[in-house]
């Protein structure tokens, strides 16, 4: 493996960790918050569209991860 191969895989598990953690922030907020009041949350509330970062943090993450294991 050479030195940009090794760098994909170290960016590829900082971003899946990045990922658990925002996904789990949210999950604690949007469970805390009242079922009549979720949707206010999900739209305006700056924990509300971290679940949408943590999808694309965890797929970006997935790519890096495996596109040097897999792509040689």
């Amino acid at each position: 493996m050479d030195g940009l191969n090794i760098l994909k895989l170290i960016m590829g598990v900082c971003l899946m960790a990045v990922a658990g953690l925002a996904f789990s922030i949210w999950r604690d907020r949007f469970r805390a918050v009242k079922d009549e009041e979720r949707a206010q949350f999900l739209m305006y509330n700056w924990a509300g569209g971290v679940w949408l970062f943590a999808v694309f943090a965890l797929c970006g993450g997935c790519y890096f991860l495996l596109e040097p294991l897999l792509g040689q």
